[in-house]
């Protein structure tokens, strides 16, 4: 079954803006959206600190958990009052089309935007968007990112910052690291994948910063690097409180909601997904699982010869602006990866949510866990090809536990109260200050 708006999922996009005039300058299209943030408050008395972003990739982009982790850094440290920007575009993370109106706001998609910086001020941060002819960044030509660039090094040299975060080994990503790197700010570099093969698609910057000791092992290993481990900001925007959460409340209704799977690739589980909703049929005909759409559109993948929604206990949505709206329907979180996790945010946000999560033992997953949830090994012979479907005797487990949770009240509420518990070392007010504490030592330690 696919759905795109339904009422029980109160989906909803909500903003308070208005369109302002500009003075049109070199780059920049009479375009200004300020959105009404959140009430700064001041970390410290000390001098306001100026940080920048700087990217290719547009920092609002919900598809991209870096650019959620690097937004939520700037956006921590504004609320903390200091001065915050960004300049990236408007591509975004997915192959499937990106509604700048959503995005972004009315007017954004106009035709006369392209090739000019539109402005978004945005929870306190301002945002500088160079518009490309597409939101996927496959289609974005040669000649608009040398353009990007130009107008990037014009952008750092009209904004000086006394720190910049970046990520991206690209050579249009590179020039504008350079060029902050000249001026003398402290360089930031965002690590939130094992992506990375070389040191120089890293350097030169003065710290290497990633969400979790997995990674941070990794990279020492891999590249001999040292890094700094920040845990990832999960802004409360994106959990549920304990009064949201009608399961953890009523564990006797966990049956009305569903298995939630978050993106539907091959590397994230999907085959091993799959096998679960086959035997759920037999097993569990009152379970039923909801995939849910990222960087990869649930009606590009097929098994079998089926769609997804297909299945008769599937049901499918494209990705959400407000996640809240599927963690209020989700009864058990999968997150079967076969790729090495750095640092699930889905993890986190179900157990700060207080909802149960089944998760592989691949990467960062148990680090995230925090003794919280189960975590599972996969078949190998699975990791060695996940586009195929495993078979049942190879992911019992994951089904014993999976029916576990599903049929015994007791054994769910409990792993509510686990979720809970584990989730608490990620909760944002303590993340949040340890980040704040991080960025405004690195520019005293500098001073000296």
């Amino acid at each position: 079954m696919y759905i795109t708006k339904v009422n029980f999922f109160y989906l909803r996009y909500v903003a308070i803006c208005h369109i302002n005039s500009r003075k049109d300058t070199r780059y920049f299209s009479k375009f200004t959206l300020v959105c009404i943030p959140k009430q700064i408050t001041t970390h410290r008395e000390q001098k306001r600190v100026k940080v920048a972003f700087i990217g290719m990739m547009n920092l609002l982009d919900r598809f991209s958990g870096a650019a959620l982790s690097a937004r939520s850094f700037i956006e921590t440290l504004a609320a903390a009052g200091h001065d915050c920007r960004s300049y990236t575009t408007s591509s975004f993370d997915t192959s499937a089309h990106v509604s700048l109106t959503v995005a972004i706001g009315p007017g954004a998609e106009d035709n006369k935007h392209q090739g000019k910086l539109i402005t978004l001020t945005k929870s306190g941060v301002r945002h500088d968007l160079f518009v490309t002819s597409h939101t996927d960044r496959q289609k974005v030509t040669a000649k608009e990112w040398q353009k990007f660039a130009g107008i990037g090094i014009s952008w750092i040299k009209e904004n000086p910052a006394d720190i910049y975060i970046t990520y991206g080994n690209n050579s249009f990503t590179k020039i504008l690291q350079s060029t902050a790197r000249m001026s003398g700010a402290k360089i930031v570099f965002y690590l939130g994948n094992a992506a990375y093969q070389h040191r120089d698609n890293i350097e030169p910057c003065d710290v290497v910063v990633c969400p979790s000791l997995f990674l941070a092992n990794y990279y020492e290993k891999k590249l001999g690097l040292s890094t700094q481990v920040l845990r990832t900001i999960i802004p409360e925007s994106r959990f549920l409180s304990k009064e949201q959460n009608i399961y953890r409340q009523h564990p006797e209704h966990r049956k009305q909601g569903f298995v939630t799977f978050f993106n539907p690739q091959f590397s994230k589980g999907l085959g091993l997904v799959v096998q679960l909703v086959i035997q759920a049929q037999k097993f569990a005909p009152d379970m039923r699982f909801l995939i849910v759409s990222g960087r990869t559109d649930h009606r590009a993948v097929a098994i079998n010869g089926m769609a997804l929604s297909d299945y008769p206990n599937v049901w499918c949505i494209d990705s959400q602006e407000d996640v809240k709206s599927i963690y209020q329907r989700t009864s058990v979180l999968l997150l079967p990866s076969v790729v090495q996790e750095a640092a699930s945010r889905s993890i986190v946000e179900a157990q700060l949510s207080g909802i149960p999560v089944i998760a592989s033992s691949r990467g960062g997953n148990k680090e995230r866990l925090n003794g919280g949830g189960s975590c599972l090994d996969l078949p190998p012979s699975y990791i060695s090809n996940p586009q195929s479907v495993p078979e049942l005797e190879e992911i019992k487990p994951w089904l014993e536990q999976l029916m576990c949770l599903w049929d015994n009240k007791d054994t769910y509420s409990n792993a509510c109260q686990r979720a809970i518990n584990a989730s608490q070392a990620f909760r944002p007010e303590a993340v949040s200050k340890l980040s704040v504490d991080f960025f405004e030592q690195l520019i005293e330690d500098s001073k000296t």
